[in-house]
């Protein structure tokens, strides 16, 4: 924080070191995490979107949904379950690796 700031300009450092050396690795978790919250959010709106629209993902649901094809709706649906669930898995593993 202010600390390593202080301490980095207290031995003579630049500008530039001192952001590459103290302010990046020390915001670059929150900015992960930031990133990844993101990355989730947008996976979400992006296949409801999808599903409401008829595009994308959504036309593929829309589709069978339209000529009753009931078991593809569901295997449809269920991969959609399945990979914002990974997704999210997979999120949670690396922010706590990170932070």
């Amino acid at each position: 924080s202010h600390s390593s700031v202080e301490a980095l300009t207290a031995t003579g450092a630049t500008y530039v070191h001192i952001v590459n050396k103290a302010v990046i690795p020390q915001s670059l978790p929150q900015i992960i995490s930031w990133l990844l919250f993101m990355i989730e959010t947008n996976i979400r709106s992006a296949t409801l979107v999808g599903i409401l629209t008829g595009t994308g993902i959504g036309y593929t649901f829309d589709m069978y949904y339209k000529t009753m094809n009931y078991n593809a709706v569901a295997l449809v649906t269920f991969s959609i379950v399945i990979a914002v669930i990974v997704i999210e898995l997979l999120s949670n593993y690396i922010r706590k690796v990170i932070l």
